[in-house]
């Protein structure tokens, strides 16, 4: 049911409606063709970017650009120019679909305002596509339940270009930690130990990062966003339309971009602490652990960017469940109920066959101590049956009787 906003509570939002020179219908961005193109006709249109080329930007610059950003504060609402229905805003949102016509609304002068995209990486994947990819998930989860299949297909898929920026730095610094030589030996006992002797190591590090990615969406807190990560901000993105969002919802930053580098540098750490790690293995320790890591960034560049999403959510026995689906490569992550009589069937499973191994090693216990080898027959006995005239005389007297190995025979 559409939600209808008290005319007094209404705020003007100026809207921008893209529509087909040719025969009136909708503008829209068509995945398969890669063309922004109309829906009725099919005829393509020119895409208009807001500024030439992919700019990088110096972070110690921000805040002039963020000074020209203006507040939004809380829901708005449009009226479609299509139909004339009224169509709710959030308080980030840029780009949305009108739900009686499907004509497509975007508030440019929110998505421009403060520090506008500089890049856009168009959505790769449509939903058809984008829907086998979770299905294909879907089947690989073995402990979901088998009326999943059918459930899953509920969720409507809803096509979002999520706010990000990237940062490019150069970091250099150093780093204490301890290298690990591991020993064998025995002591007055005869009783066998390992241990580890460690020794303080000391060394410098240093990366260029491209492109470091941190959503700035009011959905960042997602836990399964970062699953559906990286997207190609490199070879991938073109300079920003407002072309590219025509058909699918848009999000203006929530979170400014020199608080995002925050969470930029905690990944720079991590890297530089995996590879202090690989500096002490190659000095030729066999352990190695990082005490500290210290480093400082110079020439750090960022760039806002929009980044496509699919985003669905399904109901399973009364509970929702949210799935997301990267536009670009098609990874895939999101919640999924489990099945209590699978699981239960696994554990039972894994504890037939730890109590089926259990006889067997039992079994083969008692039997070799019941075991008792027959007595080796003499010497004599062994000649009474090749002479006895017996189907083993011939093999027999081929055979030496003596216990030591004849050379000379090997050959027989």
């Amino acid at each position: 049911m559409q939600q209808t906003i008290p005319a007094e509570e209404v705020k003007t939002v100026q809207t921008e409606h893209f529509l087909c020179p040719n025969c009136g219908g909708n503008l829209r961005y068509d995945i398969k063709r890669q063309l922004y193109c109309c829906e009725s006709c099919g005829s393509p249109d020119e895409i208009i970017p807001l500024h030439e080329g992919i700019r990088e930007y110096p972070l110690d610059g921000y805040h002039s650009r963020e000074a020209q950003n203006v507040a939004f504060e809380g829901a708005s609402c449009v009226f479609c120019q299509n139909c004339g229905a009224q169509i709710l805003f959030g308080q980030y949102d840029t780009a949305t679909v009108c739900p009686m016509c499907g004509s497509t609304q975007v508030d440019v002068k929110k998505q421009e305002s403060g520090i506008p995209p500089e890049g856009i990486v168009p959505f790769r994947l449509d939903q058809k596509e984008a829907q086998e990819k979770f299905h294909a998930w879907i089947k690989k989860r073995w402990f979901a339940p088998n009326s999943l299949k059918k459930t899953y297909q509920e969720g409507r898929l809803t096509g979002l270009y999520i706010p990000f920026w990237t940062y490019d730095a150069k970091a250099d610094g150093w780093f204490t930690g301890r290298g690990g030589r591991t020993r064998t030996y025995r002591d007055k006992d005869g009783h066998t130990h390992t241990t580890t002797d460690w020794y303080p190591v000391r060394g410098s590090v240093g990366q260029f990062f491209n492109d470091l990615q941190v959503c700035a969406s009011e959905k960042s807190n997602s836990k399964y966003l970062n699953d559906v990560l990286p997207y190609d901000t490199v070879n991938d993105i073109k300079p920003y339309s407002p072309q590219y969002i025509s058909g699918f919802q848009a999000e203006k930053y929530a979170w400014r971009g020199d608080a995002c580098f925050r969470l930029a540098e905690r990944m720079i750490k991590d890297a530089l602490e995996a590879q202090a790690r690989d500096s002490i293995l190659a000095m030729g320790y066999d352990q190695a652990q990082v005490l500290e890591v210290q480093f400082s960034c110079s020439n750090v560049t960022y760039k806002h960017v929009l980044l496509p999403l699919w985003s669905a959510v399904f109901s399973h026995k009364g509970k929702l469940y949210q799935y997301l689906i990267n536009g670009e490569t098609g990874k895939v992550s999101g919640g999924r109920p489990y099945s209590a009589p699978k699981i239960v069937a696994a554990v039972l499973a894994a504890i037939a066959v730890l109590a089926g191994l259990y006889f067997l090693i039992e079994s083969a216990g008692a039997y070799a101590a019941e075991y008792h080898p027959p007595a080796a027959q003499s010497q004599a006995q062994q000649v009474d049956l090749a002479e006895s005239g017996s189907p083993a005389e011939e093999i027999l007297s081929r055979v030496s009787l003596s216990p030591v190995w004849d050379e000379t025979k090997a050959d027989v």
